[in-house]
C-alpha cells in the first residue's frame, strides 16, 4: 500500500464499515483506508512496518468494542509506544457508547474526537473532512 494510507480504521462491525465508506465517498472522501478487525492486528502490522511514513499524519478511526483488546486498552498501548510519538498519527473514537467514562477516559488518552455511532454520520464525516484539510490530502 505504500504512502496512500490515509486512514486506519480498527472495527469488527463490516456492515457500519461499508456504510461509512460509502458515505464518505459521497461526501467527495476517496483516499485509501486500511482496515483492522481486531486492535492485536492493527499492533501487529505498526510494530511489523519499520517504515512509520506509512501512517504519518494518518487517521485512526477506532471502535472502542474490539474483541479480544478494547479500544481503549489500544489507546493505552498507544501512548506508551515512544515510536509512534512522532508519526502525526491522530484518533477518532468512533463507538456505539455514550458512557461519560468512557469519553473522559479518551480524551485523558489523547483522541482528538469523541463521536457516538450514528445512521448519517454527519458530525464524523466533518471531522474526517477537517483532518484531511489540515494535512492537504482532500483536492
Amino acid at each position: 500500500m505504500g504512502n496512500s494510507i490515509k486512514f486506519i480504521m480498527v472495527d469488527d462491525d463490516y456492515i457500519y464499515l461499508n456504510l461509512l465508506r460509502k458515505q464518505l465517498e459521497r461526501a467527495g472522501v476517496h483516499h485509501c483506508i486500511n482496515h483492522f478487525s481486531t486492535a492485536g492486528d492493527f499492533l501487529t502490522y505498526f510494530c511489523e512496518n519499520q517504515d512509520r511514513t506509512e501512517i504519518s499524519s494518518a487517521l485512526l478511526i477506532l471502535d472502542l468494542h474490539l474483541p479480544f483488546m478494547s479500544g481503549i486498552d489500544l489507546l493505552a498501548q498507544l501512548q506508551c509506544m515512544p515510536e509512534l510519538a512522532n508519526t502525526g498519527l491522530s484518533t477518532i473514537v468512533n463507538t456505539t457508547s455514550s458512557n461519560p467514562d468512557d469519553r473522559s477516559k479518551c480524551q485523558e488518552l489523547g483522541c482528538m474526537m469523541y463521536h457516538v455511532k450514528t445512521p448519517d454520520n454527519k458530525e464524523l464525516i466533518c471531522a474526517i473532512k477537517s483532518h484531511l484539510q489540515q494535512h492537504v490530502l482532500l483536492s
